[in-house]
């Protein structure tokens, strides 16, 4: 059994197929009108899922989501683990790796499509909402992706974020007798 949730927003009525490490097509089915998803299917994982179509907050979703599954529960499919799947399909990471990396750039715990659906409350260091902006219904989420695949990578401690990506910025105060911050 292989299950989790759609979420760039719950992505409701989207076609979920799931893939064997070889390619090989293990099962297909559709999210609900809340984004969830269950399939049984006949092998261990990994898996990798890929989610296309829908509807999202009522208008056609225009993009893939793919995710990467070391086990059938809460495999969830969002911009954060097409990115993860990205960073493995083209730049050849494993994807505890890959994992690690963008978490530790995006100063993120938890996926944060998934944790803004799941707690209600997006985290701080990621503007969901911006983002989702962008993304656009998934018209622009390839070149979201692209650019976040470019900042990760880049090692320069200079490069701007991203939109939706909270820069960090120390601040140092001191205040004499009197003074005030």
């Amino acid at each position: 059994m292989i299950s989790g949730a759609a979420v760039n927003g719950p992505l409701a009525f989207a076609e979920v197929s799931v893939y064997a490490p070889d390619g090989r097509l293990l099962g297909q089915t559709t999210t609900g009108a809340d984004g969830h998803y269950h399939l049984t299917v006949h092998a261990p994982p990994p898996y990798r899922v890929a989610v296309q179509g829908g509807v999202l907050d009522e208008v056609p979703y225009a993009a893939a989501l793919h995710a990467d599954c070391d086990s059938g529960v809460d495999c969830n499919v969002t911009p954060f683990t097409t990115t993860i799947a990205r960073l493995v399909d083209e730049h050849g990471f494993n994807v505890g790796d890959a994992h690690a990396l963008l978490s530790n750039k995006l100063s993120v715990d938890e996926d944060p499509f998934v944790s803004a659906l799941v707690d209600g409350e997006p985290q701080p260091e990621f503007d969901l909402d911006q983002v989702r902006e962008f993304i656009d219904g998934g018209e622009r989420l390839d070149a979201w992706v692209a650019g976040i695949v470019d900042w990760v990578r880049d090692d320069s401690s200079d490069s701007e974020p991203p939109l939706g990506i909270a820069g960090t910025v120390a601040v140092t105060a001191n205040a004499s007798s009197g003074g005030s911050i």
